[in-house]
């Protein structure tokens, strides 16, 4: 069966183009594609809007490992699991499973985007794992000052083009550059028709695949017969839904602090006095606190950055802190230092999510 690719370029704009059951690619095309029949279309999903990862396969069943993924790398996320969508794929190595992750709204917005067109997608593909890869080789996708480094099978860069380079990821030499006006091509050209390499649109968001031969009769009294039970049991479980979400989301802004400052932390019962206790005791404990009192403001006044662990040990602290690059880094560690704060950047590393960066603080003589 014959599969159409759609891709929005950087200006946002429709292009689309289609290989059929022998993978001979045809033309690009602009706009958006007619709904046909016996054709299926896969969405490329921008870089920048998903999270790729390899992760240990959690044991049990397809549903049990279903159900602990999400739990699983929950500390790799700089937002919270609620909001996010998490699909997967066996993994080339035994024992992993490739994860792809992605805002749920996002992922609801572009299935509506088709559907106001009359398109429904069968998968919703990362753009990174369309990129060409083979072992020692990359691919470097630049375009409107945007770029997409693939350097592994799940490893994948996204941001400025100048940020490619300095990073300094891979070696050049090993670089297979790509043109904007050639990706859409080369990617169709690498398909599987078979089935795409990582599918978002799992679970909640998989694709309603209709019987060819039900009789109407049959599917009309079927819908009915079920309508009533439905309808009670969704009003049930949204209020349970909206409730255990309020919960929950005051519960995590608790415990936030605390589980930032001890990864393995159990139980929070009083975050204040036990953050006081894991950091040191009570004298150690006052000296973070003061030392976070002067830092945090500095962090919160910076849009776009997130704490991920903050750990407290010989009089001295150390953040995780995911930033869109490394000049943002930069400014972090000048305005703590304006705070009277001694900060160092003692690391940086690119990834999906943006370039985590590892600082430390200790108050100044």
């Amino acid at each position: 069966m014959p599969v159409r690719l759609l891709r929005f370029t950087a200006d946002d704009q429709p292009r689309w183009v289609e290989r059929d059951d022998v993978g001979r690619v045809g033309a690009v095309r602009e706009g958006w594609p007619t709904p046909e029949p016996g054709v299926r279309l896969w969405l490329v999903m921008p870089a920048d809007q998903v999270l790729l990862l390899s992760v240990a396969r959690p044991p049990g069943s397809v549903q049990q490992m279903e159900r602990a993924l999400p739990f699983a790398i929950e500390d790799r996320l700089a937002a919270a699991i609620e909001s996010q969508h998490v699909a997967w794929a066996p993994a080339a190595v035994a024992g992993q499973v490739d994860v792809a992750v992605a805002d749920r709204a996002r992922v609801r917005a572009w299935v509506q985007r088709l559907a106001e067109h009359g398109l429904v997608a069968e998968a919703l593909v990362p753009e990174p794992v369309l990129l060409p890869w083979s072992p020692g080789r990359a691919s470097l996708l630049v375009e409107e000052g945007r770029a997409v480094l693939r350097y592994g099978p799940m490893q994948a860069f996204c941001g400025r083009a100048e940020e490619v380079q300095s990073l300094q990821l891979v070696r050049p030499e090993t670089i297979d550059r790509i043109l904007p006006e050639q990706v859409l091509s080369q990617m169709a050209e690498g398909l599987s028709t078979a089935r795409p390499p990582l599918n978002l649109l799992q679970g909640e968001f998989e694709p309603v695949r209709r019987a060819g031969a039900v009789a109407a009769g049959w599917r009309w009294a079927a819908i009915a017969m079920g309508a009533g039970l439905l309808l009670a049991v969704l009003f049930a479980l949204a209020e349970r839904m909206r409730l255990a979400a309020t919960v929950a989301e005051q519960r995590e802004e608790m415990a936030t602090l605390y589980r930032s400052a001890v990864p393995d932390a159990g139980r929070v019962v009083d975050a204040e006095q036990q953050l006081r206790t894991a950091l040191g005791g009570a004298a150690a404990g006052d000296v973070a606190l003061r030392l976070l009192a002067r830092a945090a403001p500095v962090l919160a006044a910076m849009p776009g950055l997130h704490l991920d662990v903050l750990e407290f040990r010989a009089g001295q602290m150390e953040w995780v802190v995911l930033a869109p690059d490394v000049a943002v880094l930069d400014d972090l560690r000048a305005r703590l230092r304006a705070a009277g704060i001694a900060a160092e950047l003692t690391a940086a590393t690119a990834g999906t999510r943006g370039v985590e960066g590892r600082l430390t603080l200790r108050t100044t003589p």
